[in-house]
């Protein structure tokens, strides 16, 4: 089940961001990281502005990845600069397997997508042909 990992950061002390830079990507790619979008052009385009200096897109192809990359021991001295040197943070978001979004409060979710949270959730998660195209009733 993929997770996204969104980093929101408003960089403080820019003196951690060329070696972040040079080494992160690579770890990330190691834990089964792909980056879906990165930039430094941080526009809002509804609400409150964000005071965000970088902002990126992380797929995962687990929680487990994502912990592990967290984890790294090659990963700590990088994120400990980013710490010092910036006001982050990384919330996560895991999608089912089937592709539909359990987390989103239940009046928000149409008829078809309650019946079929009620199925995997009475099934204890979705029957193993289940995917994105999902056809339980």
């Amino acid at each position: 089940m993929s997770v996204y990992m969104i980093a929101d950061i408003k960089v403080t002390d820019d003196t951690w961001v060329p070696a972040y830079a040079a080494s992160v990507h690579d770890l990330v790619h190691k834990h089964g990281g792909k980056y879906l979008a990165r930039s430094r052009n941080v526009k809002t385009l509804e609400g409150k502005p964000l005071d965000t200096s970088f902002i990126a897109v992380i797929q995962f192809p687990s929680a487990k990845a994502v912990e592990g990359f967290l984890a790294d021991p090659k990963y700590a001295p990088y994120a400990a600069a980013r710490k010092d040197g910036s006001e982050s943070r990384f919330p996560a978001d895991r999608r089912h397997r089937c592709g539909r979004d359990h987390f989103l409060p239940a009046q928000r979710i149409n008829d078809s997508a309650r019946r079929h949270i009620s199925v995997c959730r009475r099934r204890r998660g979705c029957s193993p042909p289940c995917r994105r195209d999902c056809r339980i009733p």
